[in-house]
């Protein structure tokens, strides 16, 4: 990634061109800005090196507040930071990497479990071509995983062959303790998966 950024902070972090440049880092702060990643439960705590929390930042072009909506700029921007809402570490390098949103995050029994990562492992099964992890309700542990898996063409896979591959490539909170096989993700129009769309489908066949 060349940089991440923001509209309420606008571009803050860079691979360097000149320097070391690190895949899938956003990069370093730019000058008189400052980043720090904060426990994701009271956004309070500064968290070591290598932990994953919630990004808040602050700067002069960091923005004051949003126009007319004091309740949203509470939310936002607390003891003169802005909370980002993603969710990611830096490195011994000071270089940050981010892993998934704040929004889609699933605690899972008390287990903070991020989907991107889910997605990851699944990416890996040479069987599927793509997949999306969301978090579902869960009467005993509050939230679970779920995962909406599509298949690369001429493949097949049982929900058993599934879980099976979860059992030995993650940790059991992580996961997912349904399948549901599709013929494609839903997207929004910017692209990106839309994983709204598909915790409303599990709501619709909970009901």
């Amino acid at each position: 990634l060349e940089g991440w950024g923001m509209t309420e902070g606008a571009p803050f972090c860079l691979n360097p061109y000149d320097g070391v440049r690190k895949i899938l880092s956003v990069g370093m702060p730019v000058p008189e800005t400052v980043v720090d990643v904060v426990d994701v439960e009271t956004g309070t705590q500064s968290l070591p090196v290598g932990q994953a929390g919630e990004f808040r930042v602050r700067g002069p072009q960091v923005t004051k507040g949003y126009h007319h909506n004091p309740e949203e700029t509470a939310l936002a921007i607390r003891d003169g930071w802005l909370h980002t809402g993603d969710i990611g570490y830096k490195d011994d390098d000071g270089y940050y990497f981010i892993v998934d949103r704040k929004k889609e995050m699933i605690i899972v029994g008390g287990y903070n479990v991020y989907p991107r990562q889910v997605d990851e492992v699944l990416f890996s099964h040479p069987k599927i071509q793509e997949a999306a992890a969301v978090g579902k309700a869960d009467p005993e542990l509050g939230e679970a995983v779920a995962a909406f898996v599509v298949l690369k063409h001429g493949e097949t896979m049982s929900e058993q062959e599934f879980f099976d591959f979860c059992k030995k490539e993650m940790v059991k909170y992580k996961r997912p303790v349904e399948v549901h096989f599709i013929d494609a993700l839903p997207r929004t129009g910017a692209n990106k998966i839309n994983k709204l769309q598909l915790k409303q489908r599990l709501k619709d066949n909970a009901g």
